[in-house]
């Protein structure tokens, strides 16, 4: 059996089962598919399954996993979080507008408000990343192209490294490479 508060929750609903949704929209759309809860306004609106599966989806917060249609075990919590997913699967998102843009990666984990939420990409391609922390994922798809060019760090073998610019822009003196430490 299903669980349906709220103006138009599970509205299309005809033989999917042991789902809940809560709040206006939640899992409108959704005919078939099974063991998902939504809660809040637009929370997995247009998720819809064309035979019974078990989907395992969750979402909690307004449009949260709003344009999530056919991925499954995906856990999505806070306002916007996840609003662009489609076909996605088993993605765990907390935090307000975190991992928004994404349409179809895969097993990512953003945490916090904005994590990943500049991903943006449209390909399966974008799996497996990690992001905790307020807007992580900036650093590196905003500041650090401006750093590179302006000639402040530089991509290593062994990670980032500041160059000598940046010292002397920071007033620092350069320590010791320690090339010979091993």
């Amino acid at each position: 059996s299903n669980t349906g508060i709220g103006f138009r929750a599970l509205e299309e609903n005809t033989t999917s089962s042991n789902n809940t949704a809560v709040g206006y929209n939640a899992l409108a759309s959704d005919t078939q598919g099974k063991r998902s809860t939504a809660l809040g306004t637009n929370a997995l609106l247009t998720q819809n399954f064309s035979s019974s599966t078990n989907v395992y989806n969750v979402a909690l917060g307004h449009d949260a996993g709003r344009a999530l249609t056919t991925g499954t075990e995906n856990i999505i919590v806070g306002a916007f979080a996840g609003d662009a997913l489609t076909n996605s699967d088993r993605n765990t998102v907390v935090g307000h507008q975190a991992l928004t843009g994404e349409t179809l990666g895969q097993f990512n984990t953003a945490m916090g408000y904005f994590a990943l939420g500049a991903q943006n990409n449209s390909t399966a391609t974008d799996v497996y990343n990690v992001a905790v922390g307020e807007q992580a994922g900036t650093i590196e798809e905003v500041y650090e192209p401006f750093l590179i060019m302006g000639g402040y760090i530089m991509r290593t073998p062994r990670g980032r490294q500041a160059t000598d610019l940046a010292f002397k822009h920071l007033g620092k003196i350069k320590p010791n490479d320690q090339k010979g430490l091993f």
